[in-house]
């Protein structure tokens, strides 16, 4: 390859001058030095080395500066074209950012989620081990299954550790305090491979029953409750009324779950049951490190042989996945989809842009025959407009990250919880992954709007361009179609997101505005755990008496009342029965119930419906026969709506009373319907949630009723607290951020599409400028021509809901979990999503109408 060819002959020329130049100085200075002009030549020759070779480096050098100094005029030349047109420059880059922010915001949680890899060595060799349970769902847990027996799964994991969740009250100098942490085996800490900031973690035999108790701090709980002493490795402290000595320390960056503040050791041992249903039980989370170059199947088969040893009643398979699934297996395919669909708004937004730069490209179609008449090569042209897309293109990703970075900590603050874990979700910010995202995506997006404008650029009809102008030669049949199949997916689109959108809005409505069967304002809630170490049941109910008279006689309360398992706070205390065929469940059916111990104030605290028979009262006591007050919901699922006062549940449990629906459990969650005992035939009451209605704002009594606990018992860590209204909005938060993310992408693409459809109107009217001269000049009236105009709006609209009504029905399938009580294919909100946009349509179409409407006609027959 000669590089010559890419510079001209007096280039070429003063750099051969050049280097002979070089030649004869070192020539005459080594024929000063004594020696003969042959050898002087010979020598210099060598001296300089290959004159070819430095050729061809001088060649590459000023090709590449030529290259470059070409596409820097491209650039002004671009720069200045799009400054002379402000409107299209303007409405292409707002749209742009519109596309790319949306884009980069939802990549910054996807990547903060599902694509990041755990914090931990060699994290895809983590696995979880669990068992399905007697619904044949994933229990989570390694259950019936003794921990000698399962910890022997060892041909292909290295190593495996069992853990649980955990509670303990600290007591430090700045008094009681209830904090959350784990309980696990020795071998937990080296699995994830942490090592401590001070001290140690605890070995095996620290997890054997009899040892000395000890413990494991987590940095956070180092500094705020003992002052980041550095001097606390061997000291003593108080977790849950034990002694516990400190060990050491973990660093703030490890954290295995959302909230652990410490580490004891855990002892695998059976648990018993509850008195009267004997036996023990294990149910233990396991985590595990895959051996090198060991497939996860190995490790199913390996568990299932294990399992299949067991002589328990229930032997469930075994379920075997990655941590990195465990963890976010859930949110994966719900963030996936958001992604994809971001993904779809971008295409539509390069559509609608494309749809402008090909209606230019068309007006400008004069100006490259122009430029190829002067010589410019067709190549040219086409870097040439790419450029063009690729500044706009850069300036829209631009604003777009400057969009992002102001939305996402709104966005952090609207994610509820469910879609990752509090350190994740903060994690969410513009780093140098989310720059380079956008970064590709612009350029992407240049070659998808700018590809098709600059290839027809470069095909522009040299002779007839030319000779018949531009208003005569733009907007060929085939671009026209174009543009109209553009306009159409478009608007389909926009019905699929503003179908998806409207169903979520109708189910966040359902939800939001559902009667849970009380009412929630103007009620506090505490949840009291009084533990089993320091309080008996015995003293524990002179604890509750004590602080129940105290907040009934407190200025402001109009009633209160003890549960185990306060309405929608989530709190413990309810039990979910799943038993075979029981007294007052259909032949042949399985019932299911959660069960709430209540006081007999509870009902009328809540402010619940009687529907039938009475409430609990104070004859329900120890010793009286078992009694239970049942729910509307319970009575249609387990009863089949037949009567039920007088029918039994369980053993002996007589339906004394039916309520009305009361939303016990979230909305979003199974239907256990509850069923209500009498809390003073509880078996164990350490363990309290209190109720209390108030006359005015309930916060306003928290501080008081706090104090009122702290002087009964100093000793006993503050209680949690959350009013009921609080509790109902948490339970719509997920559909809620469905919705505004849903509505947001909606809006957007609904604007993209009019956008779209206002474009492509306005040049079909500029482009038929003369015809509609003609149509007024031979006596057209303006109505007739505002209809002409209209209709075709109105016809590429018709195309596009039908299209997009087609493309709904298959796309809202994947809604199917957001919804309560509806189907996704609802008809009113179809039709009333195809109305709205119809009606914007109509609007959009309407402008451009109305300005061909007012053409005037002599101008319009002059105009090339």
């Amino acid at each position: 390859m000669n590089p010559f060819r890419w510079f001209g002959p007096s280039r070429r020329d003063d750099l051969s001058e050049e280097i002979q130049s070089h030649i004869d100085e070192k020539t005459d200075e080594l024929i000063a030095r004594g020696m003969s002009r042959v050898d002087a030549v010979r020598e210099a020759r060598r001296a300089f080395g290959n004159v070819t070779r430095v050729k061809e480096a001088a060649g590459d050098v000023w090709h590449l500066e030529s290259v470059l100094e070409s596409i820097m005029t491209d650039v002004r030349y671009a720069l200045r074209g799009l400054i002379q047109k402000p409107g299209f420059t303007v409405g292409v880059v707002l749209t742009l950012a519109l596309g790319i922010g949306a884009n980069a915001v939802v990549f910054a949680l996807v990547n903060a989620v599902v694509l990041r890899p755990l914090p931990y060595p060699h994290s895809e060799r983590l696995i979880s081990l669990s068992q399905l349970n007697e619904e044949g769902r994933d229990g989570r847990t390694l259950h019936d299954v003794p921990y000698d027996d399962w910890a022997r799964v060892t041909k292909t994991v290295e190593s495996s550790a069992a853990y649980e969740a955990a509670q303990a009250v600290l007591v430090t100098a700045d008094g009681p305090r209830r904090i959350d942490g784990l309980r696990a085996t020795h071998a937990y800490f080296a699995i994830f491979g942490v090592r401590p900031l001070m001290g140690r973690t605890f070995d095996e035999s620290e997890t054997q029953l009899g040892a000395a108790p000890v413990v494991v701090l987590s940095e956070q709980l180092w500094r705020d409750r003992f002052k980041a002493d550095s001097m606390v490795i061997g000291n003593h402290a108080l977790f849950d009324g034990v002694q516990r000595q400190i060990i050491g320390v973990l660093p703030a960056s490890f954290a295995y779950g959302r909230s652990e503040r410490f580490w004891i050791p855990l002892h695998a041992t059976p648990k018993p049951l509850p008195p009267g249903d004997g036996g023990e039980i294990f149910a233990y989370s396991v985590v595990a490190r895959l051996r090198d170059g060991v497939p996860i199947d190995a490790v199913r088969a390996e568990l299932a042989a294990v399992l299949a040893r067991q002589e328990s009643v229930h032997r469930g398979s075994p379920v075997v996945m990655t941590l990195h699934e465990r963890r976010h297996g859930e949110t994966r395919r719900p963030l996936l989809l958001l992604f994809g669909a971001v993904g779809v708004l971008l295409l539509t937004a390069c559509a609608n842009i494309a749809n402008l730069a090909l209606a230019r490209a068309a007006r400008r179609e004069r100006e490259f025959a122009l430029r190829l008449a002067l010589g410019a090569s067709r190549p040219r042209i086409v870097r040439f407009v790419l450029i063009e897309s690729l500044t706009l293109s850069v300036g829209g990703a631009a604003f777009g990250l400057l969009l992002a970075h102001t939305s996402l900590g709104w966005f952090v603050r609207i994610s509820p919880g469910s879609i990752g874990s509090a350190a994740q979700v903060q994690s969410i910010a513009v780093n140098g992954a989310l720059v380079a995202y956008a970064s590709a995506v612009a350029i992407l997006t240049a070659v998808l709007f700018g590809l098709v404008p600059a290839l027809t650029a470069s095909r522009a009809p040299l002779n007839h361009t030319l000779a018949n102008g531009a208003a005569q030669s733009a907007g060929s049949t085939r671009q026209s179609f174009a543009r109209r199949a553009l306009v159409v997916a478009e608007l389909a689109v926009a019905l699929v997101f503003l179908t998806g959108a409207g169903l979520v809005a109708k189910t966040f409505w359902r939800v939001a505005s559902k009667d849970p069967g009380f009412r929630p304002e103007k009620l506090l809630v505490a949840n009291i755990d009084l533990g089993d170490k320091r309080y008996t049941d015995a003293t524990a109910a002179v604890f509750y008496d004590a602080l129940m008279a105290r907040v009934r006689n407190t200025p402001g309360v109009l009633s209160a009342a003890y549960s185990q398992g306060a309405p929608l706070t989530g709190h413990g205390g309810v039990e979910v029965v799943s038993v075979g065929r029981k007294a007052g469940a259909a032949p042949g059916r399985t019932s299911r119930y959660s069960v709430v111990r209540v006081d007999t104030a509870y009902f009328r605290t809540l402010g619940a419906r009687l529907v039938a028979g009475r409430l609990i009262g104070p004859e329900d006591r120890v010793g009286a026969p078992h009694v239970v007050v049942v729910s509307e919901e319970y009575v249609r699922l387990n009863l089949e709506g037949g009567p039920a006062l007088g029918r039994t549940i369980g053993r002996d449990q007589m339906i004394v009373g039916v309520v009305k629906d009361i939303a016990q459990r979230p909305t979003d969650g199974e239907k256990y319907p509850p069923i209500f005992v009498p809390l003073a035939q509880a078996r164990e009451k350490t363990f309290l949630d209190m109720t209390v209605r108030t006359t005015g704002d309930p916060d306003q009594l928290l501080a008081t009723i706090r104090q009122t606990m702290q002087s009964l018992d100093p000793a006993q860590p503050p209680a949690t607290f959350t009013t009921m209204e609080r509790a109902l909005a948490e339970v719509v938060a997920p559909r809620r951020f469905t919705l505004v993310l849903l509505g947001a992408f909606a809006a957007l693409a609904l604007g993209l599409a009019v956008i779209g459809l206002f474009s492509v109107l306005s040049y079909l009217v500029t482009e038929r400028t003369r015809e509609i001269g003609v149509r007024l000049a031979l006596g057209a009236d303006t109505g007739r021509v505002m209809r002409m105009v209209v209709g075709q709006g109105l016809r590429l609209t018709l195309v596009g809901t039908l299209l997009g009504a087609v493309s709904s029905i298959v796309a809202v399938r994947v809604l199917r979990a957001w919804m309560y009580e509806m189907s996704v294919y609802d008809a009113p909100t179809f039709a009333a999503v195809a109305a709205l946009l119809g009606i914007v349509a109509l609007l959009a179409s309407w402008l451009p109408a109305h300005r061909a409407s007012r053409v005037d006609p002599v101008r319009a027959l002059r105009a090339d």
